[in-house]
């Protein structure tokens, strides 16, 4: 026996309220993990505290599309394709709901950091130390300064890497055709004028072109020779190769 026309379209309208509720959530933890990341590495308690604010938004949508779901299940008895679509909605509103926690919980500890020297500071006290009181450091010293630099570069590193991940999250890509090798050219020429006391030899195979986002493409090429270039630093010489295989 089929339903009532007007049960149905109660019935469709749920879901598709079900659907743009769900969205909605989406966009805003995702709004949030960019704002937390963002101010982590800008140093923003300001809009760290905006994050940790707005989570009660997050807890609300949460417990309204669990509310709704419920609603739907009890009043219609959905069944087949519309009762998967309802069992995933819960799934993926309590992991939203966890990364809104993630979210939150980086911005709690932005706070405190915001109160302590930048990572540039610390780096560049460091090496003001190396370079003017050298005579006056024993090798015990030299040897904790080149640590704390070392972990702050690393650290700084991170930081950029997340939030260029935030940013190409909401970037629209753009594919068109791209000169590989052109590209790793220009990440190497970054590199060695970053650190040109460094002796590396580059071998970047040529014509290497492809199809993709040039922004985002420069992006992995910058953390993948990046690391080729930050673990062979100990290395009095070293050889890079940026090639295809196949």
């Amino acid at each position: 026996m089929s339903k009532p026309r007007h049960i149905n379209a109660e019935f469709d309208a749920e879901l598709k309220s079900l659907r743009e509720q769900v969205l909605a959530m989406g966009s805003l933890v995702d709004r949030h993990v960019g704002q937390a990341v963002s101010a982590m590495v800008e140093r923003d308690p300001d809009r760290a505290r905006r994050v940790i604010e707005a989570d009660r938004a997050v807890n609300q949508m949460e417990l309204a599309i669990d509310e709704q779901c419920i609603r739907v299940l009890a009043l219609h008895q959905p069944a087949a394709s519309d009762l998967r679509f309802i069992a995933a909605a819960l799934k993926m509103v309590t992991d939203l709901e966890r990364i809104g926690d993630l979210a939150v919980n980086m911005a709690e500890r932005v706070v405190p950091l915001c109160a302590e020297p930048p990572l540039r500071a610390v780096d560049g006290f460091s090496r003001f130390l190396q370079g003017h009181h050298s005579s006056q450091l024993n090798s015990e010293a030299h040897d904790c300064l080149d640590r704390i630099c070392d972990a702050a570069g690393r650290m700084d590193q991170l930081l950029k890497g997340l939030l260029n991940l935030a940013q190409v999250g909401r970037t629209t890509l753009r594919s068109r055709p791209v000169n590989l090798s052109a590209l790793a050219a220009a990440v190497v020429a970054e590199l060695q004028e970053s650190e040109p006391q460094r002796v590396v030899r580059f071998t970047i195979a040529p014509n290497l072109r492809v199809q993709g986002d040039p922004d985002l493409l420069r992006s992995v090429l910058q953390n993948l020779i990046g690391n080729a270039w930050k673990y062979t630093s100990k290395r009095e010489r070293a050889h890079i190769r940026a090639g295809a295989n196949g």
